[in-house]
């Protein structure tokens, strides 16, 4: 099975970080490697990825599980600012919860975030 670790981090008007790969937006984080731990792959992503930029990871959030994946969701907070991104992502951006549908989120990644919206979690304008 397929193990993936993402970072749910809000900005100080609640609006969520997502990064553009490909054709979707995402969350930040990946497949862990062997023997990597959550919160070090986490790290370890945001630090190669999202440059400049620095994690502290507060709390498991929660888990989804979806065809031989398991994802496991993390809430963040962004200690360093960031200050661009490596050249396999198109784009990073703040997004407003209001706004999240005219985005294209891969499915997992909506599926979280309406989970987010439902429990009153994400918010953001």
């Amino acid at each position: 099975m397929t193990e993936i670790v993402n970072a749910v981090i809000f900005n100080d008007r609640n609006q969520l970080l997502v990064i553009k790969r490909e054709d979707f937006w995402t969350l930040p984080g990946e497949e862990l490697r062997e023997r990597e731990e959550d919160v070090s792959c986490l790290e370890r992503w945001i630090k190669e990825k999202l440059l400049g930029a620095r994690i502290r990871v507060r709390e498991f959030y929660d888990f989804f599980e979806e065809d031989h994946t398991t994802i496991r969701v993390y809430l963040a907070s962004l200690q360093e600012g960031l200050k661009g991104h490596s050249k396999d992502i198109s784009d990073v951006t703040w997004m407003a919860a209001d706004k999240r549908r005219t985005y294209s989120l891969s499915e997992s990644t909506r599926k979280i975030v309406d989970e987010l919206c439902a429990k009153g979690i994400y918010t953001g304008r």
